[in-house]
């Protein structure tokens, strides 16, 4: 039994967090114009949220994983 995801599950699974994550940071601009916050203070919001960060740092691990297999499925 393999636990390597295929490259079509790696793909959905790209795919799919990249729109949460797009998702997360419109609700969160969305909120903050409401409040009438700076724009610099929003930029920071979105740097700084634990959500966002966790979203990009599995984001980034499956393109390493994505890039890793990529020659392989080549051959």
């Amino acid at each position: 039994m393999s636990l390597e995801a295929s490259k079509e599950d790696l793909n959905q699974s790209i795919d799919d967090l990249r729109k949460y994550r797009d998702r997360l940071q419109k609700e969160l601009i969305s909120i903050a114009q409401k409040l009438r916050m700076p724009q610099k203070n929003i930029e920071l919001t979105l740097q700084e949220h634990p959500e966002l960060q966790k979203a990009e740092s599995a984001l980034s691990e499956l393109i390493k994983q994505q890039s890793k297999k990529q020659p392989k499925d080549n051959n």
